[in-house]
């Protein structure tokens, strides 16, 4: 926790250095939601970026992320629609489809998330993103745990198989 929160805190700076590049508000809101769990920090950085970048794929998804994560699913969703689909690349697309997949979980629709999941982490793979469809798999674990699912041993163990094999 101790370097994750160190990284935060340089990140954070960063931002405030050069507050019209999105770069440094999307890597500190990724420290701040994924291995810190502080969506609170994650959300005020995404939002004083977006003021900057109102548009910034990055900074939209992972706003998303953030509020679906912290149960606020109806604005995660608003925040989604924001995004211009039309302009994405192959890779945000299948990233934005497992944000999907996380909002799905969140209000309910267990079914939609695991098709919306299932087909981001085939579209990674066929690009060899390896590590993001890893990362997918464990969000997607992390719903079907919340959901009391059975599934959920052997999603994580997909994302142990991805993280270690390189593939």
């Amino acid at each position: 926790r101790g370097m994750f929160a160190d990284a935060l805190v340089a990140a954070r700076r960063w931002a405030a250095l050069q507050p019209f590049s999105t770069q440094p508000a999307m890597n500190a809101s990724y420290i701040a939601s994924v291995p810190l769990e502080e969506y609170e920090q994650g959300r005020s950085v995404l939002e004083g970026a977006l003021i900057a970048s109102p548009r910034s794929f990055g900074l939209l998804n992972n706003l998303a992320f953030i509020l679906a994560s912290t149960g606020d699913a109806g604005a995660a969703s608003r925040v989604q629609a924001q995004i211009q689909r039309s302009l994405l690349n192959d890779v945000e697309a299948a990233v934005s489809t497992a944000t999907a997949g996380l909002i799905a979980f969140r209000i309910g629709a267990s079914s939609e998330g695991r098709q919306l999941y299932e087909d981001a982490v085939t579209k990674l793979e066929i690009m060899s993103e390896s590590e993001r469809a890893a990362l997918a798999l464990l969000f997607w674990a992390r719903e079907e745990i919340r959901a009391h699912s059975d599934d959920s041993v052997s999603i994580a163990n997909r994302a142990l198989a991805h993280s270690g094999s390189g593939q």
